[in-house]
């Protein structure tokens, strides 16, 4: 199995849930529970960090799904960040991009957020 996932807290109440290597049906399970431990944080805003994802099959589109009901029914914010290759091509094949906020990265992400805070109307980059 080829995958690892960790949380970070980079601002108060913004964390980053990033995930590296392959999410299938070997590793899902432990994107799940990541998943599951962001959402007992309660965050007010999320980055999901895919950057390091190579491959993603339809088991991991259905935790950024998890997480996105779980953000959009308590208020906050989620952003997709990094996807690419496979990976992006997948999300944009399922409609993700007009489903959900997606930049290119944490920095974008970041500044997505902070403009939503400030009043402004979240916008993809």
């Amino acid at each position: 199995m080829d995958f690892t996932s960790n949380i970070l807290e980079i601002q108060p109440g913004c964390h980053v849930l990033k995930a590296e290597g392959e999410i299938d049906l070997e590793s899902v399970d432990q994107f799940e529970d990541s998943a599951e431990t962001v959402m007992k944080l309660e965050p007010k805003a999320l980055l999901v960090d895919l950057s390091g994802v190579r491959y993603m099959g339809s088991c991991g589109i259905r935790i950024l799904l998890l997480l996105n009901t779980f953000m959009t029914r308590s208020g906050n914010k989620l952003v997709i960040v990094g996807a690419n290759g496979g990976v992006l091509a997948t999300l944009e094949l399922v409609g993700f991009p007009e489903m959900l906020h997606m930049t290119n990265n944490i920095e974008e992400g970041i500044k997505l957020l902070s403009a939503c805070r400030s009043g402004r109307k979240m916008r993809d980059s």
